[in-house]
């Protein structure tokens, strides 16, 4: 290559990294209280044929019986909408496992028209299906084998499977600016966001259980984002509504 293109080769890769390292980013943190999880626990002691609720069951002297542990990476859905962003495309294909007990992440996030390939790991035959679709009925699905699915339109779509009735998953259809994946802790980020108006929201079993609203007034520097979910937010609870924190700007960190 010619010297005289390595110039604006370089400066356009210089300019290039200086806006992505310029660009608003929200830090976020998921707190799943003890409160939330006592809360799941006493609505699922509700159910007709419920046993002891909780993760350990049968209280002895090493430890108490403990409510249902809340996985944000798995059990959790995460969307951030921007007031005014133009319709989302399509996803590229997602690859979701098909296990015993439910999905491989329990609760799978997609734009409208994205195709879901079911993916059997188990010994065991599935006949997955959704209630609410009718083109996705029961179907004999042994392990390696794949089922595609397109999801067309926004929805709560619960997967269940004929052949193993405890089996329960999400796929979530829904037309969010972006789409965010939590660790194992409830952390998360999200780069590249312009200046506007954030609806961050929260799905869990069936239903979306927070909804927090803030603004960036800024296109530089990280915004953090805390978001608790406790008892108002279980399983039956009316919705909670916007705390003032929510409201506000969201704020950069002192000292940058």
């Amino acid at each position: 290559m010619s010297p005289r293109f390595l110039i604006p080769a370089a400066l356009a890769l210089s300019l290039a990294l200086g806006t992505r390292a310029e660009a608003a980013k929200v830090v976020g943190k998921l707190t799943v209280t003890d409160q939330f999880r006592r809360a799941l626990a006493d609505e699922e002691a509700k159910a007709p044929d419920a046993a002891k609720p909780g993760y350990w069951n049968e209280p002895n002297a090493v430890r108490d019986v403990e409510p249902p542990f809340v996985v944000p990476s798995s059990d959790l859905g995460i969307v951030l909408v921007l007031d005014g962003a133009p319709p989302p495309k399509a996803d590229e294909p997602v690859e979701v496992d098909v296990r015993a007990g439910g999905l491989g992440k329990n609760v799978v996030v997609v734009r409208p028209g994205t195709a879901v390939k079911f993916r059997s790991v188990d010994p065991f035959d599935h006949s997955l299906y959704v209630p609410a679709l009718d083109d996705f009925k029961p179907e004999k699905q042994s392990r390696g084998a794949f089922r595609t699915i397109e999801f067309a339109r926004e929805g709560v779509y619960e997967v269940r499977c004929q052949l193993m009735p405890h089996f329960r998953g999400w796929i979530v259809v829904t037309a969010a600016t972006f789409v965010l994946k939590a660790d194992a802790s409830g952390g998360f980020a999200m780069d590249g966001l312009a200046v506007g108006d954030y609806t961050l929201r929260v799905f869990f079993r069936g239903k979306w259980i927070v909804e927090q609203k803030f603004k960036i007034e800024e296109e530089r520097g990280d915004f953090p984002v805390e978001v608790k979910i406790d008892k108002a937010a279980a399983p039956g609870a009316a919705p909670a509504a916007p705390t003032k924190a929510a409201e506000e700007p969201a704020k950069k960190p002192a000292g940058r």
